[in-house]
């Protein structure tokens, strides 16, 4: 998907719900646009680039049939593992702002709401996330839910999205929220910093982008 360079705001702009590293919130002038993944990575596409796939751990996807599978979001990868198939195919990682402002599609403020129309959820998160797999909490098939402004399929929840984190690219932001957290627990400014870049994760997948060349 196409996304317009322009006038866009990042961080968080609603007083009681800012982490110390989500604000101030403040406006961004992004140019100029880019390409972004309509989807994360499914595991079909992942393979093809990348020879295989990690297994599917949740009986839930064991029963799919193997066309569905692939339609699942690409998880259990790392972040180093994210950077290698965006770089086979001539795309990298989105930046945070790059991945905030394609989140909002030109909305100030925006939790794409009701936020159950726009991405899975979870229902109950008293569990560790090896029992929500065991249970049948999982990841779904990409563009199940509703699209954003702009086109863009599960920007929040099913899996939580790798991005370039602001004012350090050799670090990695999980942005997003997954299939593990509740909707009070997301926020299209929630922000993580990961420890590492070689630790696979269970409910994190990725998108890639591109520069905009035409």
């Amino acid at each position: 998907i196409c996304i317009p360079s322009g006038p866009g705001i990042g961080g968080c702009i609603r007083q009681g719900q800012c982490r110390p590293d989500e604000k101030p919130a403040g406006p961004i002038q992004l140019a100029p646009g880019f390409w972004i993944g309509e989807t994360e990575v499914t595991r079909q596409a992942y393979e093809k680039v990348m020879g295989s796939v990690p297994a599917l751990q949740s009986p839930a996807h064991l029963e799919l049939a193997a066309d569905l599978r692939g339609r699942l979001p690409v998880t259990d990868i790392s972040p180093v593992d994210a950077q290698q198939y965006c770089r086979k195919v001539g795309l990298y990682l989105p930046t945070e702002f790059q991945w905030e402002f394609a989140a909002r599609a030109g909305a100030e403020d925006t939790h794409l709401e009701p936020m159950q129309d726009f991405g899975w959820l979870a229902l109950d998160t008293s569990n560790s996330v090896t029992s929500l797999l065991k249970t049948g909490e999982v990841t779904r098939l990409v563009s199940q839910k509703k699209a954003n402004a702009w086109g863009l399929y599960d920007m929040i929840g099913n899996a939580a999205e790798f991005a370039l984190a602001t004012g350090d690219s050799s670090k990695i932001a999980v942005r997003g929220g997954s299939f593990v957290q509740k909707v009070d627990q997301v926020k299209i400014w929630r922000r993580s910093i990961l420890p590492d870049l070689e630790t696979t994760y269970m409910d994190f997948g990725f998108r890639c982008a591109g520069p905009n060349l035409l």
